[in-house]
C-alpha cells in the first residue's frame, strides 16, 4: 500500500468517524432534553436518524475490514442521510442533506479511489 492510499483510507477514516461521533452528540442531547418525568418520549424522526446514523458506523467500523463493501454501505447510509434529512428539513433542505449526508457520501468516495489505485497498480504487476 503507498502512501497516498494510506493516506486516502486514514482521511475517510476519520472524517466518517468525526461525522458520526459529532451527529451522535446531537442525538444524545436531543433524547437527554426530551427525557421528562414520565419517561422517554422519542419522535419518529429521532429514532429513525440514529438508526441511520448506528448504520453509518457500523459502515465505518465495517471499512477498516472490508473496504469495498464497507465503503458501499457508507455511501448507502450517506444517501440515505442525505435523503431523510431532505425529507425532514424545513429550510435550505439542499445545505442541511449535503451537510448531513455529505461526509458519508465523500468518505466512500475517498476508499473507492485508494481500492482502484491499489487494484490499478496490482493489476500492473501481473501484465
Amino acid at each position: 500500500m503507498t502512501d497516498v492510499q494510506k493516506i486516502l483510507f486514514w482521511l475517510a477514516r476519520i472524517i466518517a468517524s468525526v461525522a458520526i461521533l459529532f451527529f451522535l452528540i446531537f442525538v444524545i442531547g436531543k433524547v437527554a432534553s426530551e427525557i421528562s418525568v414520565e419517561g422517554l418520549q422519542l419522535k419518529i424522526e429521532g429514532l429513525l436518524f440514529l438508526l441511520f446514523l448506528i448504520f453509518a458506523g457500523f459502515s465505518t467500523i465495517l471499512s477498516w475490514r472490508r473496504p469495498k463493501l464497507g465503503a458501499f454501505l457508507l455511501l448507502i447510509s450517506g444517501l440515505c442521510l442525505a435523503i431523510f434529512s431532505f425529507i425532514i428539513g424545513a429550510r435550505n433542505k439542499a445545505l442541511v442533506a449535503l451537510i448531513i449526508g455529505g461526509p458519508f457520501i465523500l468518505s466512500a468516495i475517498l476508499i473507492y479511489l485508494a481500492r482502484r489505485e491499489q487494484r490499478s497498480k496490482a493489476l500492473m504487476k501481473i501484465e
